[in-house]
């Protein structure tokens, strides 16, 4: 199968470099192209990665727009209209691919189920970032791992248990691959945030498959301080409202638990996995009153609305 890598980018640096690097080390990469798709990048790594690509003899293409024109989703279909591939694979600027076989492993899946339209693969924290990252990732993608191939079986139950809604829909354009012949009926919405969990929704409600590949792994993670955690969570909170109807905000009363709680289990943790240190408790007060002031101010604003 033929893929189209596709990589939205805004001043990468050495992460965008490092993950074309990884790219182009890939063990399928010859039939594959690169798309670039830049809102004018001033740091000089478009054109090392152009440089790159182009020492590889592989296809590609840069397509240049307005930095106030991005949009998570509408950016993504511009992007995958000028591409070609039978697969369309996402990643962002900052993930890097594990090893050369994260694209076969990825695109590998469509080829055993033809109602399979979407897969999306594992994240690893960068590794100078604190453990208490990498132990939320993996965390989170074990819990992921209890159901790789993702459709609704009973829409009763899929209606009732939101816990079971949340697990199915997560998709993740940061390390994903999708059909062509899907998008071009069900493209990305032109959502401004989580235009991935979005899409995964719409085709899982219209009889489609997604699919987990635990053997398709990037390094990608974020380390955030309490006003980036604060921003963050505040998006994430409205656009899981908006779109899913889940109430992810708290009252005064849960947000002072959720501190104590969120701050006590990582020590706890920190402490019996020998890793306590002066690094790791900044970050974890710095995330969790960031991220927790967060779904307060959310309370509080939809109150005063």
């Amino acid at each position: 199968m033929r893929a189209s890598i596709i990589i939205p980018t805004l001043n990468g640096g050495p992460f965008l470099i490092k993950c074309v690097n990884s790219i182009l080390s890939q063990s399928v990469i010859v039939d594959s192209e690169i798309i670039i798709i830049d809102s004018e990048s001033t740091d000089g790594s478009i054109q090392k990665c152009c440089d790159l690509i182009e020492k590889k003899a592989i296809k590609h293409k840069l397509i240049s727009i307005k930095q106030k024109d991005f949009n998570h989703g509408s950016s993504r279909n511009f992007a995958i209209k000028h591409s070609c591939g039978e697969i369309v694979v996402l990643l962002t600027q900052d993930a890097i691919p594990y090893n050369s076989l994260w694209l076969s492993n990825l695109i590998m899946n469509f080829e055993a189920d033809s109602q399979i339209v979407g897969v999306f693969g594992r994240h690893k924290a960068h590794k100078n970032h604190p453990y208490i990252i990498q132990r939320d990732i993996e965390n989170h993608f074990s819990f992921m791992e209890q159901i790789p191939v993702r459709f609704i079986d009973d829409i009763d139950e899929y209606n009732r248990d939101e816990t079971l809604r949340q697990k199915l829909h997560f998709f993740s354009n940061n390390n994903s691959a999708i059909r062509r012949s899907t998008w071009e009926k069900i493209p990305f919405p032109p959502v401004g945030f989580g235009e991935d969990q979005t899409w995964a929704k719409i085709v899982l409600e219209m009889g489609f498959k997604t699919f987990y590949c635990k053997d398709s792994v990037v390094y990608h993670s974020h380390y955030y301080g309490i006003a980036e955690s604060f921003k963050r969570t505040f998006i994430e909170v409205r656009y899981f409202k908006k779109h899913f109807d889940y109430d992810l905000s708290l009252s005064i009363t849960r947000f002072c638990l959720a501190i104590w709680k969120g701050i006590f289990s990582d020590i706890k943790w920190l402490s019996e996995n020998k890793r306590l240190s002066f690094l790791e408790l900044n970050y974890s007060v710095k995330v969790n009153l960031g991220s927790n002031l967060a779904r307060l101010a959310c309370r509080i604003n939809k109150l005063k609305t």
